[in-house]
C-alpha cells in the first residue's frame, strides 16, 4: 500500500519553537468512500473524544447525491456511516451539537423536496447514534443555499447561506441568514447584498450576541473580488459591512474574532505574495480599520480553506491546499501562526495526486484533525480523507523531511465600506421526509508508523 507523505516546512527562528500545546498522544490517518466522489465538509469532536463528520456522497444514498455523516472513534476508526436525503440531490456542508445535547444539527442544501426543482436551505436534527429526530426545508421562490449553522445564546441556532436572486436576466448571489428556534421553528430570516454577488461563507456570535461573518465580493472595493466581513445585532441589523483587497482578485473565506475586540478575515489573494496565489490575513479593529495583512505563499499557489482558534488565545490554524511544497501537484497545507501573524510551523500532507484540507479541527487533546477529501488514496474515486497529527513540530509520521521555509511578507490593502442593502423576508418552513441510510463505507488505513 502506498504510503502517505508527510513534508514539514520549518521556520528556524526561536519564536517558532513556542507551540501552543504539548503534542499528542495518538495519530491516524484514513480515507473513507466508496467506488464515487465523496467528500467531508466539516467536522466536530464529540463527548467520547471521536469526530463527526459531515459532507455528501455520490457513492451511496437514496438519491445522486446524498447528505454524508461518518463517525470515527477517537483512534480515527469507523464507528458508523450514514446518508440522508431524498431522491435528487442532497449536500451536507456544517455540523453543530444541539443545544440539549442529546444530538447534532446537519445544514446543507437540497432539490430533492422541491416542487420546481430549486434547493432549499435543508437541516436535520439527528441523535447521537445518527437516527433522524426530524428535517426541515427552509426557502423562498428560488435557490437557497446552506453553508454553516451556528448554536445562538438565546437556545436556537443561525443559518447561513446564499439566495440565488435573478436581477434584469442575470443571477445573482446574495447572503441569507435565517433564525430558528430550538426545535427548527422560523423566527427571522433577512437577505444582504449588493447589484452584483455577495458570498459570507462563516459566522460567529459574539460576545456581546452580535454576528461576525467573513466571505467575499465583486460589488464593492478595490478589484473584481474582495475579501467581505460584515457585522449584524442580534436581530440582523447591519452595523458594520468592509472589504479589503487591491487591484486584482482577493477571494475572501471567512471572518474571526480576536481576543482585543478586532477580528481577522482570510482568503486568497492574486495580488499580494510571490505566486500564482497566496494565503492572506488581514487584521482589523472592532472597528474594521486595518492594523496589518500579511501573505504566505511560494512560486506556486495555495488556496485557504478553513481557518480555526487555537485554545488559551495560542493562535490560529490554517487549512488549505498547495502546489507550491509537498509533491508540487496539490497537497493538503497546514499552517500554524501566532496572534501577530507571524508563524510557528506549516506542514504538508499528501501524495501524487489532489488533496484537498476542508476542515480543520483543534481537539481537546491538544491535537489537529484535519478532514476533506483525497485523490491521491482514493479507493475508486475521491475519497473522504482524515488525519490526526501532532500540534507540535516533529519528524513524526511517514516519510517526513524539511525543506526550506514558506515565504512570508507583509502588504498593504485598501479598506473600503460596503453598502448592502438589507431585506427582510419570510422564508417557507416545512418538514420533509429525510430518507436515511446505513452504508458500507470502505476504511483505508494509510499510515501505521507509530
Amino acid at each position: 500500500m502506498k504510503k502517505i507523505i508527510l513534508v514539514a516546512i520549518v521556520l528556524m527562528s526561536a519564536a517558532g519553537q513556542q507551540l501552543w500545546a504539548q503534542s499528542a498522544s495518538k495519530h491516524f490517518q484514513y480515507t473513507f468512500g466508496g467506488g464515487k466522489k465523496d467528500i467531508l465538509y466539516s467536522s466536530i469532536e464529540t463527548a467520547d473524544k471521536g469526530i463527526l463528520s459531515v459532507g455528501y456522497t455520490e457513492s451511496f444514498g437514496a438519491g445522486n447525491f446524498d447528505i454524508y455523516v461518518i463517525k470515527n472513534d477517537s483512534e480515527g476508526k469507523l464507528e458508523w456511516s450514514k446518508t440522508y436525503g431524498g431522491p435528487k440531490e442532497d449536500y451536507g456542508r456544517s455540523i453543530v451539537k444541539s443545544q440539549d445535547g442529546l444530538g447534532y444539527l446537519l445544514l446543507g442544501y437540497s432539490n430533492s423536496f422541491s416542487e420546481n426543482s430549486y434547493f432549499d436551505i435543508y437541516l436535520i436534527k439527528i441523535d447521537l447514534k445518527g437516527d433522524t429526530l426530524w428535517s426541515r426545508y427552509y426557502g423562498l421562490d428560488r435557490s437557497e443555499y446552506g453553508y454553516s449553522v451556528i448554536a445562538t445564546k438565546d437556545g436556537g441556532y443561525m443559518l447561513l447561506g446564499e439566495v440565488i436572486n435573478n436581477i434584469n436576466g442575470e443571477k445573482n448571489a446574495d447572503v441569507m441568514l435565517v433564525k430558528i428556534s430550538a426545535t427548527g421553528d422560523f423566527e427571522w430570516s433577512k437577505i444582504y447584498g449588493g447589484n452584483l454577488t455577495d458570498y459570507l461563507y462563516n459566522i460567529e456570535q459574539l460576545e456581546d450576541g452580535s454576528y461576525l461573518m467573513g466571505g467575499e465580493t465583486n460589488c464593492f472595493g478595490a478589484g473584481e473580488w474582495d475579501f467581505l466581513a460584515v457585522k449584524i445585532d442580534a436581530t440582523g441589523k447591519l452595523l458594520m459591512a468592509k472589504t479589503y483587497g487591491a487591484l486584482l482578485t482577493d477571494y475572501g473565506r471567512f471572518a474571526v474574532s480576536t481576543s482585543d475586540g478586532g477580528f481577522l478575515v482570510g482568503g486568497n489573494s492574486f495580488n499580494f505574495g510571490v505566486g500564482d496565489m497566496d494565503f492572506v490575513l488581514v487584521k482589523a479593529d472592532k472597528d474594521g480599520k486595518v492594523e496589518w495583512s500579511q501573505s504566505y505563499g511560494d512560486i506556486g499557489a495555495e488556496y485557504m480553506l478553513d481557518m480555526k482558534k487555537l485554545p488559551n488565545d495560542a493562535g490560529y490554524i490554517i487549512s488549505g491546499y498547495t502546489n507550491s511544497f509537498g509533491s508540487h501537484v496539490e497537497d493538503i497545507y497546514l499552517l500554524n501562526i501566532r496572534n501577530d501573524g507571524k508563524i510557528n510551523w506549516a506542514k504538508t500532507i499528501g501524495g501524487d495526486y489532489g488533496d484537498y484540507g476542508v476542515c480543520v479541527l483543534p481537539t481537546s487533546d491538544n491535537a489537529i484533525v484535519v478532514t476533506g477529501n483525497t485523490k491521491s488514496f482514493k479507493v475508486n474515486s475521491d475519497d473522504c480523507f482524515i488525519f490526526k497529527v501532532e500540534s507540535k513540530l516533529s519528524r513524526n509520521l511517514c516519510n517526513s523531511m524539511i525543506i526550506r521555509p514558506i515565504t512570508q511578507s507583509y502588504l498593504k490593502v485598501q479598506s473600503t465600506d460596503a453598502r448592502l442593502y438589507e431585506l427582510e423576508t419570510h422564508v417557507i418552513d416545512r418538514s420533509v421526509p429525510t430518507v436515511v441510510k446505513n452504508v458500507e463505507t470502505i476504511e483505508q488505513q494509510l499510515c501505521t508508523e507509530k
